[in-house]
């Protein structure tokens, strides 16, 4: 649970205690996820309130074939408007292993807030996350699943659906990036007739605007569910003649929300719909990850942001522990950088193939490290010629000269600032050294 792992025994026979007793008072508690699209049963989520802690909690778990497919992010919005809307409570919180970077973003995307650190005797820290039921915490949402169920309620029906606006940019990414408020799509204006009647049918019903007419409305459902409509007519040479003014080469985008594949506006189009108004930070992010991906200049509209983000980079900590090197013994990542600036904590000698020492003499554990250390500093954009200073920190200081030995092979030329200490232990049993350094970028 959270790294991928079975929970033992004791811990599936406590969590389906208490979901059992949480039915039973509450009326939640958590239940099996199955994907859709297959039938596979890949996790369980849900509401549970632990007498441990006290407070009603959202809690999920997914099988490592289920990660990375936005299932996390859409189950978050969905329990969220559930809890508020449903079971009518106050708040809900989210606990999360300090390590778990990718479940933090998750929260943090649902517009939960961090509140404390929690510690527990072996050492390891949960992060704890909040989110309360007021106007703010629960604005409409437009998840993959309600996307998705209504875009399919159109393909049924014969309407040609183009996704514009957030849902259009994921749609391109081939993910979720981000919360969205309402679903944007264009239709042709012949098909405006069905929509409605097929919405009204779903309880949506117009939402006044000060820029509506029969081309450009907004429909939305006692649930804050929102579809925002824009439709046009386009003569036989492919000229728009009547309603808003898409392009016709606008309408050939295509992708995919939630595994479902969809036509939507075309990536170069997409970004020059997102200038000539006031622009946001929803704005910056949805242009900046499409210009990314489809290598499209960012438009000048964009240079303050642009400006602002490098600013928040050069101050914001990143830590990561790539593959191919040990597994941290601690609820810690082996890098943190900060802009330009990179360092790695204590490293042991340690062959992740095995996950055991890669020998037990100083030389073999030396030539280890600094193998591993040219792993991390690929990851993070550098390489040992870009090594500031080492610390290595040695058990016993008769295996100074072999240390050097292994050093000398596997640095080269570069001859960095170093410190040698001596020290009484270290960690693990058999470890004859570690070392850690600062880097910076090679760019």
């Amino acid at each position: 649970m959270g790294d991928g792992q079975p929970l033992s025994y004791d811990l599936c026979k406590k969590w389906i205690e208490i979901s059992i007793r949480n039915y039973g008072t509450k009326g939640f508690g958590a239940s099996a996820l199955i994907e859709k699209s297959t039938g596979a049963f890949i996790g369980c989520g849900g509401i549970v309130y632990d007498t441990e802690r006290g407070e009603p909690e959202a809690i999920y778990a997914f099988h490592p074939n289920a990660w990375g497919k936005g299932y996390a992010s859409e189950l978050v919005s969905a329990l969220l408007e559930y809890g508020f809307k449903q079971c009518g409570l106050p708040y809900l919180l989210a606990t999360i292993a300090a390590e778990n970077r990718a479940s933090a973003h998750v929260a943090e995307k649902a517009g939960m807030e961090f509140v404390r650190e929690e510690h527990d005797p072996d050492g390891h820290i949960t992060l704890v996350y909040k989110t309360d039921n007021s106007p703010k915490a629960i604005q409409p949402t437009m998840s993959v699943y309600d996307a998705v169920r209504i875009l399919q309620m159109f393909e049924k029906n014969k309407i040609g659906v183009w996704v514009d606006g957030g849902w259009g940019v994921d749609a391109l990414l081939g993910e979720q990036s981000r919360r969205h408020n309402d679903l944007d799509i264009a239709i042709l204006h012949k098909d405006v007739p069905q929509l409605r009647s097929l919405l009204e049918a779903q309880g949506y019903r117009d939402i006044p605007r000060d820029d509506s007419w029969e081309c450009n409305f907004v429909l939305g459902d006692a649930f804050g569910h929102e579809v925002d409509v824009h439709s046009c007519t386009f003569d036989e040479e492919g000229n728009n003649i009547f309603g808003v003014a898409y392009p016709y080469d606008s309408l050939t985008g295509s992708g995919d929300i939630g595994g479902h594949p969809v036509k939507c506006i075309s990536p170069e189009w997409m970004v020059k719909f997102h200038t000539g108004y006031k622009l946001d930070e929803n704005d910056f992010h949805d242009v900046n990850l499409l210009c990314q991906k489809f290598d499209i200049e960012i438009p000048s509209e964009y240079d303050e942001f642009i400006a602002k983000e490098k600013h928040r980079m050069a101050f914001n900590v990143e830590t990561s522990t790539p593959p191919n090197t040990p597994t941290p013994i601690g609820p810690y990542n082996h890098i943190s950088r900060v802009g330009s600036y990179i360092t790695i904590g204590g490293t042991a000698g340690v062959d992740p193939a095995t996950g055991q020492l890669a020998g037990e003499d100083v030389f073999s554990q030396a030539a280890q490290i600094l193998e591993s250390f040219k792993i991390m500093l690929d990851s993070v954009g550098s390489d040992l010629e870009h090594v500031i200073h080492i610390n290595i920190f040695l058990k016993n200081m008769s295996d100074f000269e072999e240390m050097n030995r292994a050093y000398v092979i596997k640095m080269g030329e570069h001859r960095p600032a170093r410190t040698v200490i001596g020290v009484n232990e270290l960690p693990k049993p058999g470890v004859l050294l570690t070392m850690n350094l600062t880097a910076v970028t090679k760019e």
